[in-house]
């Protein structure tokens, strides 16, 4: 069997429909991540068991370059935006021609400023947004 190699050059935009903010400049990772809920399994009289259901919560998790105070900065859009639906459209590989998209609960980032560090260091924060439902995979059109 072939190695298949994914590289990470993809897109990333963020927003209404139709005004999308494109984040691709500033987010140094990014993955879906889904988390698998599965219910108890109830045992009856007879030996049986009936398997408990189960559910996905997935969630668009990063880390991105501080652009506090610039025009257009996500991390403030992070916060006026806060608590909204919006979309999402990820492109983790444009060689390999596939698109994540769906709609996240915005959320502020996790922090703004950092250390002192040296000035030619860009400061990052993380952020996690809840994704609603289950994302679409699709080709890139």
């Amino acid at each position: 069997m072939t190695i298949k190699k994914v590289t990470m050059l993809g897109t990333l935009n963020i927003g209404p429909s139709g005004s999308y903010q494109n984040w691709s400049s500033q987010v140094r990772s990014c993955q879906v991540e889904t988390e698998t809920n599965t219910g108890e399994k109830i045992h009856v009289l007879s030996g049986e068991q009936i398997v408990g259901g189960t559910s996905y919560d997935s969630k668009l998790t990063g880390t991105l370059l501080q652009d506090f105070g610039q025009p257009n900065s996500i991390v403030e859009y992070s916060y006026t935006a806060a608590g909204t639906t919006v979309n999402f459209e990820f492109v983790p590989s444009t060689s390999n021609g596939k698109k994540i998209t769906g709609q996240l609960v915005m959320q502020p980032v996790a922090q703004i400023g950092g250390d002192v560090e040296d000035n030619n260091t860009p400061v990052e924060t993380d952020f996690e947004f809840t994704i609603l439902g289950t994302p679409t995979f699709a080709p890139i059109a």
